[in-house]
């Protein structure tokens, strides 16, 4: 009580009073009762000499998140989260975590980019490390060298689930550019900043051996098409999270075509051989997608290859798997005045047909998945699935899947005694079976694979692209 004197007063008949006053109320006392000081039970202000409190100061600003999600540091400009802000910790910016055991820890000690510039060739070996670039005429240059760890400062490890991980500053693969990873493992492209890619990234099955071209090979992380075997040895089974079947032959009948690959959804069946009151022979089953990867594409893995048809009809390789990590962005996009449009491209290839027998089946398409803040997609991404090859005497050879639209594969074209290939999976389009009851029957498609996007909804854009089959968008994973 500031401001008066408090006096308590009790009066008697004879009219003297009997009073007690508080000194502090000429000044001092904070207002907070003191019994003590009262004779009668009253109330009184606080001892003498306490100092009242303070008025209460304005709220304080306190560093945070603000409501848009960005820093608040009280003192100095905000800083602006990409991805929001987290007070979990320690006050920081939101980062996106990495799918498929990449960690930003990969990028300590890194300094280079990758760059395939018009008309370099650059090789990426998923099982060693090592990366070769190349004129296109044999010229061949060690821009990394093999080994885990950042050497020629780029970085690379195996993680715990057997997936590469180049670790580099950046990516950019200019219009008319290529790149072709190689290798058994799928691979993960770590990068800290922009990825940008208007030629050709090829994770698509079949490659080429000096100078032979070999269909039933994956893209790195797919599974190889099924194949006989050279100077006599066995035969090599299609392999892969869902491998197509084989065909069957019959050194006195008719021959029946493989299966084809599975991914996303199962390949094709081969078609059976036999016609004319000859005994049916059975065609290979497709391949079933009972361990292929989900729409997480977490493991990463590719697509499976296709059976082989017949008596030695090669079995088309699947595509491969690839994941695309940039803490800044991603784009795919065409330049008008290239050769070519820009193509991320992990398609199947297409099954052997053959002029004895079933034809080969074709390989499934691979996966891919991009993760950053912002994606823009105006060229091609396809995981699309090979045709199968035609069976007896045609020999018409299924088509790769297509890298530029969603427009199946053709099976290879049959004849009267000789099956026709069923069409690879494209699009939502699933693969289609070998036509049969002919002495040697088609070879089944191969599935289409997956695509996924993670990104915000807000920052992914398409623009005159082709994307098949239809991506699956996923939110960031963010610490």
């Amino acid at each position: 009580m500031r401001g008066a004197v408090l006096i308590s007063c009790v009066l008697g008949v004879a009219a003297v009073a009997s009073c007690s006053f508080d000194r502090a109320g000429l000044g001092g006392g904070s207002g907070v009762v003191d019994a003590s000081t009262t004779t009668d039970g009253t109330t009184a202000d606080t001892p003498p000499g306490t100092p009242d409190a303070p008025p209460s100061p304005p709220d304080a600003c306190v560093p945070g998140c603000t409501a848009a999600g960005n820093i608040d540091h009280c003192n100095g400009p905000v800083d602006v989260c990409a991805l929001g802000c987290s007070a979990v910790g320690s006050l920081h910016c939101l980062q996106l975590t990495p799918s498929n055991g990449a960690t930003a820890n990969d990028l300590t000690g890194v300094t280079d980019g990758l760059v395939a510039d018009t008309t370099q060739f650059v090789f990426p070996d998923t099982d060693t490390g090592t990366i070769y670039t190349s004129d296109g005429q044999n010229n061949f240059t060690q821009l990394r060298g093999p080994g885990a760890g950042v050497i020629d400062g780029i970085g690379y490890r195996v993680t715990a689930g057997g997936i590469a991980v180049f670790a580099i500053d950046s990516l950019s693969i200019a219009p008319d550019g290529y790149m072709r990873p190689y290798g058994s493992r799928p691979v993960i492209f770590l990068s800290r900043g922009a990825v940008t890619i208007g030629g050709l990234l090829d994770m698509s099955g079949g490659c080429t051996t000096t100078n032979n071209f070999d269909r039933a090979c994956p893209g790195p992380g797919g599974g190889t098409g099924g194949k006989p075997g050279t100077n006599g040895g066995p035969s090599s089974p299609a392999t892969g999270c869902g491998p197509g079947g084989n065909g069957s032959h019959t050194m006195a009948g008719p021959d029946a075509g493989a299966g084809g690959g599975a991914m996303s959804v199962a390949g094709g069946a081969g078609g059976s051989g036999g016609a004319g009151g000859i005994a049916t022979v059975a065609g290979g089953l497709g391949g079933v997608p009972g361990t292929c990867a989900n729409e997480t594409l977490v493991p990463l893995s590719g697509g499976a290859g296709g059976g082989m048809g017949g008596n030695g009809a090669v079995g088309g390789g699947g595509g491969g798997a690839i994941q695309i990590t940039s803490f800044v962005s991603i784009t795919v996009a065409t330049d008008p005045a290239a050769n070519a449009g820009a193509q991320l491209d992990a398609t199947g290839r297409g099954g052997q047909g053959s002029a004895t027998q079933g034809g080969g089946g074709g390989g499934a398409g691979g996966a891919i998945l991009l993760e950053a803040p912002m994606i823009s997609i105006s060229g091609n991404v396809t995981t699309n699935g090979g045709g199968g090859g035609s069976g007896r005497v045609s020999a018409n050879t299924g088509a790769k899947g297509s890298s530029t639209s969603a427009t199946p594969a053709a099976g290879g074209a049959g004849d009267a005694i000789g099956g026709t290939g069923g069409n690879g999976g494209a699009g939502a389009i699933a693969p289609t079976a070998g036509s049969g009851l002919v002495d040697g029957g088609g070879g089944g498609g191969g599935a289409y694979g997956r695509i996924r996007f993670n990104v915000p909804a807000s920052s992914l854009t398409t623009s005159n692209a082709v994307v098949s089959p239809a991506a699956v968008r996923g939110d960031l994973a963010l610490q």
